[in-house]
């Protein structure tokens, strides 16, 4: 930049390049909290339909509805994408999904996988 005040070609391209990497950094940072938003939900989720009563089945579509309420990209028909075991033995619940990301870039669109695996307690 020219110290009278008027901004160059070079001076431009230099605000664009920081505004974008500012506008990705942003959305990068969404993305992963929106991750750990998820998970916690179904964690949550999880959490409040456990029980004697609860069987697999139930608990699969417990997670598939909080997929279907957040903006990911999955599909519900696959058998592989949403898996709970529930060990009644142990008193212990093994859960798996797995989604996509898409995070709009402007210029590209970048699709990610996102796996999860975790167990928690089951009353019963």
């Amino acid at each position: 930049m020219k110290k009278d005040g008027k901004i160059t070609f070079g001076g431009i391209i230099l605000m664009l390049i920081i505004f974008y990497g500012g506008y990705a950094a942003v959305m990068l940072i969404s993305t992963s909290l929106m991750q750990s938003q998820i998970e916690n939900e179904v964690t949550d989720s999880l959490g409040l339909v456990r029980g004697v009563d609860l069987t697999s089945d139930m608990a699969c579509e417990t997670i598939r509805e909080v997929l279907k309420k957040n903006d990911v990209i999955f599909d519900e028909k696959n058998k592989g994408i949403v898996e709970v075991t529930i060990d009644r033995k142990a008193g212990k619940m093994f859960y798996y999904f797995r989604y996509e990301v898409e995070t709009n870039f402007i210029f590209f669109k970048n699709k990610k996988t996102v796996e999860v695996k975790d167990e928690m307690r089951s009353y019963g």
